[in-house]
């Protein structure tokens, strides 16, 4: 049985040298690597840190977004039938004018939330 692998390395001594002054921080990380190094395993490690930021955000959002859903559903479940197009408006008053804004709610963070946003419509 014959299998094929590719191995995909960096030079970063050529990064370095190439490069110049566009590494920034990454240098020195690039410095302490020497010669080559793998590269398949960075976009790994690159998408586990991604998502664990990305969920230390929601975990810190989550609190805030609630507060403004109850205020999103009370809104949406205000709508008479028909049910058409529920939105939320958001009004600015100036001195001379009132600005309003109709918004569609975020239905996928409603929905992240643990609520189905047309439930009682659908």
């Amino acid at each position: 049985m014959t299998m094929h692998a590719l191995h995909l390395l960096f030079d970063a001594e050529q990064l370095l040298r190439d490069g110049g002054d566009i590494w920034g921080p990454v240098k020195a990380d690039l410095k302490k690597l020497g010669t080559r190094f793998p590269v398949d395993p960075l976009p790994r490690k690159v998408t586990t840190e991604l998502e664990s930021i990305w969920e230390a955000v929601r975990h810190a959002e989550r609190p805030h977004l609630e507060a403004s859903v109850k205020i999103i559903l009370t809104t949406i479940k205000d709508v008479p039938p028909p049910y058409t197009t529920p939105a939320v408006i958001r009004l600015w008053h100036r001195k001379n004018s009132t600005i309003l804004e109709l918004i569609n709610p975020p239905v996928e963070t409603m929905s992240w939330l643990g609520d189905s946003t047309f439930k009682e419509i659908l």
